[in-house]
């Protein structure tokens, strides 16, 4: 995975997941390439996708770097989590990028490994799970086809994984499939990537 330059910024992420039965998904039309109900994919999902720190009440308290809090703001953001999951299907996770160093290691023990995740994660604003968009709910067989080696949190077991996704979205890219890329995303240069996934063990 050496090749696989990532941007990003290890840390904690309290995410909420997209409901498909609201109205404002009525225009999803493409069925998911797992055998699960939309609400089944919504629980099971470890993933980043969703939407990022969906509360305003209480985000004032948090100092959020490229979309993510550091350890040392770990009480304020259980906290946090605790009213937002209550109001909404949601997770509270700890992204980490494989290829770059870093010193939060060390998570509290209710954290554990989910898998991989393959995208990108800049910021609130700024992300895309090709896993989410390209492999659950895409439009393209050989990106669909990528579901049989999910696990039981619809994420990527090995870095393996990760890049043949990734050398796949990149050649159907080249060849003029419609799909997102990382120009996109404020002409970020560096490749889609693989994101380590630990989730709060409440969640799971």
């Amino acid at each position: 995975m050496k090749n696989l330059k990532t941007l990003g910024r290890s840390g904690f992420l309290v995410v909420k997941r997209f409901d498909f039965a609201d109205s404002r998904f009525a225009w999803r039309n493409t069925p998911a390439s797992v055998s699960l109900s939309d609400k089944e994919i919504m629980r099971k999902y470890k993933g980043f996708d969703g939407e990022p720190w969906p509360e305003a009440e209480g985000l004032e308290k948090l100092q959020i770097n490229n979309g993510v809090v550091d350890m040392r703001q770990y009480d304020v953001i259980v906290s946090y989590y605790e009213k937002v999951s209550k109001k909404y299907p949601s997770d509270f996770l700890y992204l980490d990028f494989p290829e770059i160093p870093s010193k939060q290691k060390l998570l509290p023990s209710c954290f554990f490994f989910c898998g991989y995740d393959c995208g990108i994660y800049l910021s609130e604003s700024n992300r895309f799970s090709v896993i989410y968009n390209a492999v659950i709910y895409g439009s393209y067989d050989e990106m669909r086809k990528y579901s049989k080696l999910l696990n039981e949190y619809l994420l990527l077991s090995s870095l393996e994984d990760v890049k043949r996704i990734h050398d796949t979205h990149t050649r159907l890219r080249i060849e003029g499939a419609d799909l997102e890329t990382e120009d996109e995303y404020d002409n970020v240069k560096e490749q889609f990537g693989s994101i380590a996934i630990y989730a709060f063990k409440s969640c799971i």
